[in-house]
């Protein structure tokens, strides 16, 4: 199950890197950010689902953060970039955020993939919530 969890943390990270404008602003890298997350996770929700579940009730669970170590790390990247360009808070741990907020989009994504059958407004709506919320959490 690890190398399945690598290989989709690894796709995570291409579609952020492909998406995520450097350049962009808060909002903007949200939502591509969001956008990036919910693409992935609809793509593999079948694998995800399995993924899961496996590293959940193994002895694999410890991994877990050494398999999103690259993406939280990305994450990290993104926030300080940010923090640089005072979009948002300086009193910000971009380190604990952006666990917190990869954790946020993945399980958002996963609450509309995995846990229901798939609806495209349920989807608009949650990917909306979501980048208020985050908005919310980090400005200034």
């Amino acid at each position: 199950m690890p190398a399945i969890a690598e290989k989709i943390v690894v796709q995570f990270i291409r579609k952020i890197e492909e998406t995520v404008n450097d350049e962009g602003s808060l909002s903007e890298q949200l939502v591509q950010l969001i956008d990036a997350i919910f693409h992935v996770t609809g793509e593999f929700r079948d694998v995800s689902a399995l993924v899961y579940a496996g590293l959940s009730s193994t002895e694999h669970m410890n991994e877990w953060e050494k398999i999103y170590r690259p993406l939280y790390e990305l994450t990290q990247g993104l926030l300080d970039q940010q923090k640089k360009r005072e979009l948002i808070r300086a009193t910000v741990d971009s380190n604990r955020t952006a666990k917190i907020v990869i954790g946020l989009i993945e399980s958002a994504a996963e609450q509309v993939y995995l846990y229901d059958a798939y609806d495209a407004e349920n989807e608009k709506q949650q990917k909306t919530e979501l980048l208020t919320f985050l908005e919310h959490a980090l400005r200034l």
